[in-house]
């Protein structure tokens, strides 16, 4: 969940018997009525549950609302990295963030996830190895470079 103002999104989430990638938001201040935003499955990121989301208030990112990893259909964690935009119509769509130096963050889902300026800091969760400690991941939106610090 996330704010655009005017918007309280929602994306992802389960239906009890499966993960499910749609959005839905409201216009708290306008009917207060939520709306399903349609976008093309194929623009859009898989369907996932326990993920996060943060909204990106500066740089490159500014006004996304980000998420981060998950667990998907298969049960499998996962490590991508979406940005939801808003456009000045009140369009959303999705953009697949870009990666420039070819790490990769950790598989995971159950963390958190929340900027610091344009930083995108991975922290916690869990993936499917018991009792494995995982990395704090950082993402530069305006380098698009991931890095990692170990866990202390």
């Amino acid at each position: 969940m996330g704010y655009l103002k005017p918007y309280l999104i929602i994306h992802g989430g389960n239906t009890g018997s499966e993960p499910v990638g749609d959005i839905w938001k409201i216009d708290i201040f306008g009917t207060a009525t939520w709306e399903k935003v349609n976008i093309a499955p194929e623009q859009s990121p898989p369907a996932r549950v326990y993920h996060s989301a943060s909204i990106c208030r500066t740089g490159t990112a500014s006004g996304m609302m980000v998420i981060f990893g998950g667990r998907g259909s298969d049960q499998i964690p996962l490590n991508d990295t979406w940005g939801l935009r808003k456009h000045r119509d009140g369009r959303l769509d999705w953009m697949k963030a870009p990666s420039r130096n070819n790490k990769q963050p950790a598989e995971r889902y159950q963390h958190r996830s929340l900027f610091v300026g344009t930083l995108l800091l991975i922290i916690g969760g869990r993936n499917n190895t018991v009792g494995e400690s995982l990395p704090l991941d950082i993402y530069d939106t305006d380098t698009s470079d991931w890095y990692r610090l170990n866990n202390i």
